[in-house]
């Protein structure tokens, strides 16, 4: 957990005015690690969270790179809003049909 945060920090420092925009995708897979870590018991929703948030990981770095002439928080803010939607999903579709939580 500490790992991306601290890079988060060194790339805000490193790059200076590009930073923040390279740091938000370190900082939600900080925050989606977190999240699968806490909220998901099944394996699969363990195992399919990250691999679903990689190419919206790998979009917003492209298009933070290679398009900044603005908008990049539209791209960050969609990369958030994805990772939510993924959240729920998974923990709706996997996590209120485990076992142990039934509800009756």
């Amino acid at each position: 957990m500490a790992s991306p945060l601290l890079l988060a920090l060194a790339l805000c420092r490193a790059l200076g005015d590009a930073g923040a925009d390279y740091a938000a995708p370190l900082l939600c897979l900080a925050i989606g690690e977190l999240v699968a870590l806490v909220a998901f018991r099944t394996a699969e929703a363990r195992y399919l969270f990250p691999r679903m948030m990689l190419p919206v990981y790998v979009a917003d770095v492209f298009y933070t790179s290679f398009h900044s002439f603005g908008f990049t928080a539209l791209a960050h803010s969609a990369l958030f809003t994805f990772q939510a939607f993924a959240a729920v999903s998974l923990w709706s579709h996997f996590e209120l049909r485990a076992p142990g939580l039934a509800c009756a």
